[in-house]
């Protein structure tokens, strides 16, 4: 997600330095692969990168300010759902019609079966009535 929206972090880049977890599962990848961060208090995930730089690592070794996207993934979520309101609100209304239309369809097709005249009803129905010998 935060390299569709380019952003990183919930509210920016920093907020992944608070993450206890993601902070020791990256302390040990630096650990296993001998890494070198030239920010070390600014570690990010791969998905953080404006470029990569062909680094399977570049949260890591390329975590410049420069290099990493600074705003948070709230606020650019939140900009992105406003611009697209108009979309959800057009397949909000669709689903509306075609729903209604086929309430009342269905409610004219029962409606036509009840006032159906007996020798009207269909031959299948007729047919089903065993004969007795």
């Amino acid at each position: 997600m935060q390299a569709e929206l380019y952003c990183c972090g919930v509210e920016n880049s920093t907020d992944w330095m608070n993450s206890t977890i993601w902070l020791n599962q990256t302390m040990e990848t630096i650990t296993e692969n001998n890494l070198t961060s030239p920010y070390p208090d600014a570690l990010v995930p791969n998905s953080c990168c404006i470029e990569t730089k062909n680094s399977s690592f570049c949260g890591i070794e390329f975590n410049s300010p420069d290099n990493i996207y600074q705003a948070g993934c709230a606020f650019t979520l939140k900009t992105d759902i406003e611009q697209h309101v108009n979309v959800f609100a057009i397949v909000l209304a669709v689903i509306c019609v075609l729903q209604l239309t086929s309430i009342l369809f269905a409610g004219c097709l029962v409606h036509n079966k009840e006032n159906e005249p007996e020798e009207e009803q269909s031959l299948v129905q007729n047919e089903q009535i065993p004969e007795s010998n």
